[in-house]
């Protein structure tokens, strides 16, 4: 079952950003249900975003018809009750996967899908990564001081969303984790182009 899951998830055109919520989601969810009860701050942990955005793609997943509120919470083991949500709630899976569904913006698929999926041996990641042609505001011959190490995932994931400062040749990322990744993951790579990675709140 979980299987057919994923594979209606890489059908879905949708907001890249929201893509990466429900692949979260579908992460989390009951190999038979198909019931994900997950804590707001564990995917604002896994996708490196705000409780605003978290709560803003839950939202347009559910008003697209991708998620539903199943009106029960599960009880977890480190404490919380999340509500839990139905996967897909009105597809039935057979052998082939579903037709695309949902009403967000076209974009092409997973420009923010860096986690790989381990339960079905897919690597998300590389798959959507491969599709993404969208412009990133990090001039390009920076941009590929990075595409070997840490890799087109990471650049794609945290690279292409800070914003970029020509004059000053500053990098503010998304977020404060977001910088610290980008800072311990690739601090070699900053020292010889001479960048300096900004807090997000100065």
């Amino acid at each position: 079952m979980k299987a057919h899951l994923y594979r209606w998830l890489r059908a879905q055109r949708i907001n890249p950003k929201d893509k990466f919520v429900l692949q979260k989601l579908c992460d989390y969810a009951n190999d038979n249900t198909l019931e994900a009860g997950v804590r707001v701050a564990d995917l604002m942990q896994d996708t490196c975003w705000s409780e605003r955005s978290v709560q803003n793609s839950l939202r347009k997943l559910e008003a697209d018809g991708l998620i539903s509120d199943t009106g029960r919470k599960k009880r977890l083991a480190n404490g919380g009750t999340p509500r839990l949500y139905r996967l897909a709630p009105n597809v039935t899976f057979g052998g082939a996967a579903t037709a695309p569904r949902g009403r967000g913006h076209l974009h092409p698929e997973g420009r923010n899908c860096v986690h790989p999926n381990k339960e079905t041996g897919i690597n998300l990641s590389r798959e959507m990564a491969k599709q993404s042609n969208v412009a990133s505001p990090v001039p390009d011959q920076i941009r590929r001081m990075f595409l070997d190490q840490p890799g087109k995932g990471w650049v794609i994931s945290y690279l292409d969303r800070c914003e970029w400062d020509a004059t000053d040749r500053t990098l503010t990322p998304a977020n404060d984790y977001a910088g610290d990744r980008i800072k311990s993951d690739a601090g070699r790579q900053l020292k010889s182009l001479q960048i300096t990675v900004l807090k997000r709140n100065g």
